[in-house]
């Protein structure tokens, strides 16, 4: 999916939910007319009290919380002079705290409605929360560095990163997990605790982005090493004007009694052409497996 396409899906979203919140406001100026020249609405239909109190404040501080939420995207997206239709880290994190405060409001709404003081509850259940949050400790771990992650600079939605054992782009960032597409376009989703206890590595973050291939290849296939390079660095690619030509290497990094490492690596111009490197590396791995010295040489003769 492209750029335009994705951007264009979160700003189809974004609009939906003011759209939702212009309506909410709509309702709640309704209930509160109603309730000024009717006071007794909730007797006349036949309403009880305890639901209705509870409703009223749902609502009311449910528009607060969607207020607060547009009102930071707003002033975020202009002081960083961005446009509506972006999702980044920042975004993502206000949305996630607005989702929270949200189940929160919803949850003091029912004690509420069954008439049950917010204090006598906590009170009531205090052990039993506490062992409950020592054997949820590894879950709010998890929240608390998602979090964490959402609002700091290590990596951000799109980047393409290295997440201990697994590498992709980061598609996204949840309470308990992050999802990451890799090369074969599988989503994996790691474990906010995982990510957080392992060393991080974001391609996306250097001056210029670098791709890089591995492979294995028998020794006798290397010795004509020479030519390997000369055929590698003139390798016909679509779009590999993307690439800055003196950057395109090739070299054995490991040498094994049958095998030999072999890696191959390029640098894009710009950030602005990983999309690139999909068909870059499908090139280089083709030409790992079929690219025969030999036959080069005869052909040349």
């Amino acid at each position: 999916m492209g750029l335009t396409n994705i951007r264009q899906i979160v700003y189809q979203r974004e609009y939906r939910k003011r759209m939702l919140f212009a309506l909410k406001v709509a309702l709640y100026s309704g209930l509160l007319i109603a309730s000024y020249y009717r006071p007794n609405l909730q007797d006349q239909i036949g309403i009880p009290a305890n639901l209705y109190q509870a409703i009223f404040t749902y609502i009311t501080f449910h528009l607060v919380i969607a207020f607060a939420r547009l009102s930071v995207v707003a002033v975020y997206l202009k002081k960083e002079h961005l446009e509506y239709g972006i999702k980044n880290n920042f975004i993502l994190g206000i949305n996630r705290i607005a989702s929270v405060a949200g189940f929160v409001v919803f949850f003091f709404s029912v004690l509420m409605i069954f008439g049950i003081q917010a204090r006598t509850f906590f009170t009531t259940i205090s052990i039993v929360a506490a062992a409950v949050a020592i054997l949820s400790k590894d879950y709010i771990s998890n929240v608390i560095n998602g979090m964490i992650m959402m609002f700091s600079n290590q990596f951000s939605l799109n980047d393409y990163v290295k997440l201990g054992p697994h590498k992709g782009y980061v598609e996204d960032i949840t309470l308990l997990h992050v999802q990451l597409i890799n090369d074969d376009e599988e989503s994996v989703y790691i474990p906010n605790n995982t990510v957080f206890n392992n060393e991080i590595t974001n391609f996306s973050r250097k001056r210029i982005p670098k791709m890089i291939v591995e492979a294995e290849i028998e020794n006798k296939r290397l010795k004509n090493w020479d030519l390997w390079v000369k055929d590698y660095q003139q390798l016909e690619i679509n779009g590999s004007d993307n690439i800055l030509t003196e950057s395109q290497k090739l070299k054995i990094t490991k040498i094994n009694k049958e095998f030999s490492i072999v890696r191959a690596q390029a640098e894009l111009r710009s950030a602005e052409h990983l999309n690139f490197e999909k068909t870059w590396k499908s090139a280089v791995n083709q030409f790992f497996l079929s690219y025969d010295p030999v036959l080069e040489l005869t052909d040349n003769k």
